[in-house]
């Protein structure tokens, strides 16, 4: 299991054996946890670019 690295809105990142686990933290501990498997991040990361792409067409139509 790889170190956690803190991502911000208090939530944590590891990566254990190609698993992503994400957690948040209330201050006593881990208050919830979501393991991604290999799958689900290549499906995360395309909805998270095509979401990109259309935030970024909207700010050059805006002039932004």
């Amino acid at each position: 299991m790889s170190a956690r690295i803190y991502l911000g809105d208090s939530v944590y990142y590891e990566l254990d054996c190609g698993t992503v686990i994400l957690t948040t933290q209330n201050g006593l501990g881990a208050s919830n946890t979501i393991a991604l498997e290999p799958e689900v991040i290549g499906n995360l990361v395309k909805q998270i670019a095509r979401d990109f792409d259309r935030v970024m067409l909207l700010a050059l139509l805006a002039g932004t």
